[in-house]
């Protein structure tokens, strides 16, 4: 966990996906932290009464909820403009929205690809490059060191699949090792300006989506509980726990990097 000095009450977070899931867990982690200004974004009928949740257990907040289809460009668009419209600025986003299918190779159609693809690579594309559009525009954020202030941060939630691949995973496994390369290619593009870019690639952690039928399928050749070193599965909190130190000055030197967080099953 990274300390409290890391977050002010200025700071403002939006994070994608942002109602269940690690998205839930990444907002709950800013608020624990200080950050009292967030807009939480998912696409889910339960954004409503999530954001509800988060506002009655943090009154002092104030928290936003936007309705994003984070494969549609204008709702993207409109996404960023709602946090700058209401806070002034954006220092913290984190990227959470993406959806898991599974078929065999020669089975995936071109609807299941094109509906994988749009979610994780091309929704994690423009709002990295929304985001980076409005960051680089701020003045830099308030810092105890000259050298570790930034304009912003930006995390994205790639999968261990983004390294590493598994049986009938085609479309999600294209989509992940893209938001890898999209992210160290807007790190490589836009550090020196202020803004850093980080991945994390979670193993196996509960959450709806690995709850769900066609993620049973997606997982069961890969990134399953009794794969990994410790034994378990993930928690959503641990992801939230890591986007929060990348997205803080602890972290002022790391940027263009693909945090493994997946109880040690990328070392088998």
């Amino acid at each position: 966990m990274v300390t409290q000095s890391t977050t002010n009450s200025n700071a403002v977070a939006l994070v994608t996906g942002g109602s269940s899931g690690i998205g839930a867990a990444s907002v709950k982690a800013f608020l624990a932290k200080g950050v009292t200004k967030v807009v939480v974004a998912d696409y889910s009928d339960s954004l409503t009464s999530a954001v509800q949740a988060f506002s009655k257990a943090y009154p002092d907040a104030e928290i936003v909820g936007v309705k994003t289809d984070v494969s549609d460009e204008a709702q993207v668009k409109a996404m960023v403009a709602t946090a700058v419209d209401k806070f002034g600025r954006l220092d913290y986003a984190v990227n959470c929205a993406g959806i898991g299918l599974a078929a065999p190779f020669t089975d995936t159609t071109t609807e299941l690809y094109d509906k994988v693809t749009g979610v994780n690579e091309r929704g994690v594309f423009l709002c990295v490059r929304e985001q980076l559009i409005q960051m680089l525009k701020q003045d830099y954020q308030p810092s105890r060191d000259d050298r570790r202030k930034q304009r912003g941060a930006i995390v994205n939630i790639a999968s261990i699949l983004g390294q590493f691949s598994c049986q009938s995973t085609t479309a999600y496994v294209s989509s992940k090792h893209a938001v890898c390369g999209l992210t160290k290619s807007a790190s490589f593009e836009n550090s020196s300006k202020g803004v850093r870019v980080n991945a994390i690639a979670p193993g196996w952690i509960d959450t709806p989506m690995t709850a769900s039928e066609g993620a049973n399928l997606l997982f069961q050749w890969g990134t399953t509980p009794d794969r990994t070193p410790l034994g378990r599965g993930g928690y959503a909190e641990e992801i939230a726990d890591v986007v929060v130190f990348l997205c803080s000055e602890e972290a002022s030197f790391v940027t263009g990097a693909v945090w493994n967080v997946d109880g040690g099953y990328s070392t088998v």
